[in-house]
């Protein structure tokens, strides 16, 4: 497979950031997050999208955003392209984040949680976790950032 090692965070990295969510003023954006960290773990499964079959990133967003009234299209590229574009420093909980992985084209999205952190369904044999913008990995690929909700 060209699927390479994604970095991650530990669990007591995300589990900080967890709780300085919590206490932050409810909005839909949050929702979205905290719904897609109810899958956390869950195994990647090519073409999946649901929590019964796995999830590969697409159908990860959008089962997430489903869960709360939004529908989504189903590829990360139809994603990209349905969504309001915004820029990095713009991002808040709840927008999706975009990378191109490689030279064929293929496309990757995760769910912006705070600080440069988003939570994705990664590739085959990992579960749901959370990874760091900033890394060397994620910044090279990055194309850029979409809102669906107000």
């Amino acid at each position: 497979t060209d699927i390479p090692e994604f970095p991650t965070l530990d669990d007591l990295e995300v589990e900080a950031r967890l709780e300085r969510l919590a206490k932050l003023p409810p909005s839909l954006g949050l929702d979205v997050v905290r719904t897609g960290l109810t899958q956390k773990g869950r195994r990647y499964r090519r073409a999946g999208s649901s929590p019964g079959t796995g999830f590969d990133c697409s159908g990860f967003t959008q089962w997430t955003f489903r869960q709360h009234g939004l529908d989504l299209p189903r590829t990360a590229q139809e994603q990209y392209h349905a969504g309001v574009k915004i820029s990095t420093g713009e991002l808040r909980a709840g927008d999706l984040v975009f990378y191109k992985i490689n030279r064929r084209g293929r496309w990757h999205v995760g769910i912006y949680m705070e600080d440069g952190v988003f939570v994705h369904s990664p590739r085959p044999g990992r579960g749901i976790s959370e990874a760091n913008m900033s890394d060397g990995y994620w910044s090279k690929r990055y194309l850029g950032a979409r809102r669906y909700v107000r």
